[in-house]
């Protein structure tokens, strides 16, 4: 117990901690700004009926890019705890581990996101509520996202500024 207590207090002084906080905080003012220049959302788009009906009949799937970005985040997080577990640079472990636990959650909400837009833009066929509601639910899964960038940042400061 005490080698795990000695390595969590090694993270907190290692630079590569503080640098995967600066680029999650990175991610995060990313994600904002995402938010806030979507053109699905301001209805900045050039997206004509043809491909909003094309958009209608595309079948949905996460495909191999969900799989492989999957499978990197589980395996970067298992590697981080090993690392934990054998006291073997305790910074990089944090990085492994963070990295992983971004990816794993955030990787959904990103499937999500393009799965809405898509909607969106196929419910530009459809009628006045059917778009709004297609609209308030990208908008949802934007701040669905954020909120995630945002608690994994104060989660890892928290836990930096614990140990």
């Amino acid at each position: 117990m005490n080698m795990l207590a000695e390595t969590l207090a090694g993270i907190s002084s290692s630079p590569y901690a503080w640098c995967a906080v600066a680029v999650l905080a990175a991610i995060s003012i990313y994600s904002v700004v995402a938010w806030r220049i979507c053109p699905v959302l301001n209805n900045a788009d050039d997206i004509s009926i043809e491909e909003a009906e094309k958009a209608l009949n595309r079948p949905v799937t996460a495909g191999p890019r969900f799989l492989l970005m999957m499978l990197a985040g589980i395996a970067a997080l298992i590697a981080g705890l090993y690392m934990v577990y054998r006291a073997a640079d305790p910074g990089i472990a944090f990085v492994l581990v963070v990295t992983g636990l971004v990816v794993t959650q955030t990787e959904p909400a990103r499937l999500m996101l393009r799965e809405t837009t898509n909607r969106v833009v196929a419910a530009r066929t459809s009628d006045e509520m059917v778009q709004q509601a297609a609209m308030h639910r990208l908008a949802t899964n934007h701040l669905w996202l954020m909120a995630t960038h945002f608690i994994i940042l104060v989660s890892v400061i928290a836990a930096l500024l614990v140990f």
